[in-house]
Order: C-alpha cells, then sequence, then structure tokens
C-alpha cells in the first residue's frame, strides 16, 4: 500500500493528542495550516482514513501489539509491509480519499467493508 495518507494521519493524530503543536501555535489548526498547508478538513479526513485502515489491519491481522511491535519495537516493517501490500489475497488503499465512505461507518463495520483475509 501507498502508505503516505496512513503514515500522515497516524502521524498528525499524535501532534494534536498529546498537543505537541503548542510550542509555537496556538491550535492544532493553525499549526497545520502553517506547517503543511493542510485546512482542518483535509487533516481529519487523514486522522480518519488512517483509523479505518488501522481498524481494517487489526480486523485482518490480530492484536494491535503485534502491530506495534512490527512497526515500532522491533523496527522491523518487512511483516507489516508484506500485510498492507497487494499480495493476491487482500488490495490496500492507496489514498484517503478511497477509504472515506468508510470513516462514516462503526469501527466494527471497517473490516467487513473494507477487507478480509
Amino acid at each position: 500500500m501507498e502508505r503516505a495518507f496512513f503514515e500522515a494521519g497516524k502521524a498528525l493524530a499524535e501532534l494534536r493528542d498529546r498537543r505537541l503543536y503548542r510550542s509555537t501555535h496556538k491550535t492544532f489548526e493553525e499549526y497545520c495550516c502553517s506547517r503543511f498547508g493542510y485546512t482542518h478538513r483535509h487533516v481529519n479526513y487523514l486522522i480518519a482514513a488512517s483509523n479505518v485502515v488501522d481498524n481494517i489491519i487489526m480486523g485482518s491481522n490480530g492484536s494491535q501489539n503485534e502491530i506495534l511491535d512490527e512497526t515500532e519495537t522491533n523496527g522491523s516493517q518487512n511483516e507489516i509491509s508484506d500485510e498492507m501490500g497487494s499480495n493476491g489475497s487482500q488490495i490496500w488503499p492507496t489514498s484517503e480519499r478511497q477509504v472515506r465512505p468508510l470513516t462514516k461507518l462503526e469501527p466494527l463495520q471497517h473490516k467487513k467493508y473494507g477487507g478480509k483475509r
């Protein structure tokens, strides 16, 4: 999968949730506009899309801890890359726009409509 939108959404959510923008900007929206040129709406779309993809991955692979171990703790992204790529059994989204309709669904429905392994 082209992971740029997924990684951007995850990073933006962390910046927002941990309030890492506060040393330079009053609001998260100001920070995103100034730093990245993103509108508030675009930021929300990226964060929501990354959450959907996360839910789909969790439904396909098991627990979130396994994913975190593969991507953060061990630093090895080979296994997650295999899961997130097109390996013949699963086709993953390549843009936020492809995932946007799923953001309106409940998290448990993401797996059902987002794909199964």
